[in-house]
């Protein structure tokens, strides 16, 4: 929904929405409600034994183990410049009406 209000005409966003939206895919579950990660996906995220399932809201993610440890270590120590971004994002994003 928040990707719907950005301006569809910049090439950018035309570049995100193709490459973000269009890499996901539809699973099935097996009878113990497992799913296949595609193999194409499986050599893209370099997955293999160990992998870490990250919440994302109404989505999950799936990481490569060494992966995901390097993006959090990133992640820790760039914290303070992130959070002052998630700030700014926040301060222009117009106060929504309760219902």
């Amino acid at each position: 929904e928040k990707i719907a209000r950005w301006p569809q005409l910049k090439s950018e966003v035309q570049f995100f929405q193709r490459f973000y939206i269009s890499s996901g895919e539809s699973l099935s579950l097996d009878g113990q409600s497992r799913f296949l990660i595609p193999q194409h996906l499986r050599e893209y995220a370099e997955l293999s034994e160990e992998v870490v399932l990250v919440g994302m809201g109404s989505k999950i993610e799936i990481w490569a183990l060494a992966k995901w440890q390097r993006l959090f270590g990133q992640m820790v120590s760039r914290f303070d410049q992130i959070l002052e971004t998630m700030a700014d994002l926040d301060a222009r994003e117009p106060m929504r009406k309760k219902k």
